[in-house]
């Protein structure tokens, strides 16, 4: 799919590594993005039969960017575990009613099961992240995507008096929330976000009244102009 090499972060000490393609494609030119778009007929190789019935039922667009999801999560462990993408099996459940929409997760090889996986759309962006046995999450946005005015009040309301950039505020509050493992389940005031700069340097977040309270480290992610995105590890 193009370049396939893993984008490496160090979170905390801990690694992590991002996959990404811009599905967006000019009449006359190929896909935008560091990392293109997967060949159809090769991504829908990859699929399982399950994955595959999934992606018949979608819209055009919806089945477009499951594809390249599905097929950025097998390169991205691929690519870690020094194996073949076909050789990868991947599985999302949700915890909550058993559906294919849950945290995706590594069947096999058996080796490479450890991996933690994320997996963010956004329009015609996809984005992947994987860690060892550290839960991860990741999330992206468009800085010019057209959003619902109630998304866009959600969004300036929990960055609130941060300072921050509410957009990129939010793709910290969302990998946050995808590294916790409840996502929206959890309401997203409530991640607490430690005061950094924007310059990519890790900043330190957690869930305000988890009893447990674990931290999670955070980093933006570059993908270039016209992007916002970041991603989170639990530490």
């Amino acid at each position: 799919m193009g370049d396939t090499r893993p984008d490496a972060h160090t979170l905390a000490g801990i690694p992590v590594v991002v996959r990404w393609a811009d599905l967006a494609q000019d009449a006359d030119g190929p896909p935008a993005g560091e990392h293109a778009e997967p060949d159809a007929g090769y991504a829908r190789s990859l699929l399982t039969p399950f994955e595959f019935a999934r992606y018949e039922t979608l819209r055009p667009h919806a089945a477009r960017s499951f594809l390249a999801g599905r097929s950025l999560l097998r390169e991205l462990v691929a690519a870690i575990a020094a194996v073949e993408p076909t050789d990868v099996t991947i599985e999302a459940r949700c915890p909550v009613c058993g559906g294919p929409h849950g945290r995706p997760t590594v069947v096999s090889p058996a080796a490479a099961t450890p991996l933690q996986l994320s997996l963010a759309h956004s329009g015609a962006v996809v984005a992947a992240a994987a860690a060892w046995e550290n839960p991860v999450g990741v999330d992206v946005e468009r800085a010019d995507a057209a959003h619902a005015p109630e998304r866009d009040d959600a969004i300036a309301a929990v960055a609130g008096a941060s300072g921050d950039d509410p957009l990129e505020h939010w793709t910290r509050v969302e990998a946050v929330l995808k590294a916790d493992g409840r996502g929206l389940r959890v309401d997203p005031g409530r991640v607490r976000i430690r005061a950094g700069d924007a310059t990519g340097d890790t900043v330190d977040a957690w869930i305000d009244g988890d009893e447990a309270s674990p931290h999670y480290a955070l980093a933006s992610i570059d993908l270039g102009p016209g992007f916002t995105a970041s991603v989170a590890v639990k530490t």
